[in-house]
């Protein structure tokens, strides 16, 4: 793959796909090197990343000093142009499909039984 002329969706499928890292510039003193665990509105304007990350924060004098902070659950989001808008953190990323937990209201009486359970077993 060419990644100089890939696109964002092609690089971050790419990273998550080949556990790699993706580097990004955010306000023009922070390298963020974000190691993508899932990716989410592929198709939009903004994508919205989640990952662990490394931080290259860029300060001093004409940005000679670096400073570096490993960030375990973070999310940002990122333009089509590789541009960050913002970055989370937290102590555990929300998952975007959320799971029923409650008992269902449906009786074991009215549940379909499934075809390949009724050809080899009576009721």
């Amino acid at each position: 793959m060419d990644y100089k002329n890939a696109t964002l969706e092609e690089q971050l499928l790419a990273a998550v796909y080949n556990k790699s890292s993706l580097k990004l510039e955010m306000d023009n003193d922070k390298i963020i090197t974000i190691f993508p665990k899932s990716a989410y509105d592929l198709d939009k304007e903004i994508v919205e990343i989640h990952g662990s990350a490394e931080i290259n924060y860029l300060k001093g004098v004409k940005k000679r000093s670096m400073e570096k902070i490993w960030v375990k659950n973070t999310t940002i989001w990122v333009t089509k142009n590789f541009e960050i808008i913002a970055r989370g953190t937290s102590e555990r990323i929300e998952e975007k499909i959320r799971i029923n937990e409650s008992p269902s209201l449906i009786s074991k009486d009215d549940l379909e039984t499934p075809p390949f359970y009724k050809d080899k077993h009576t009721l």
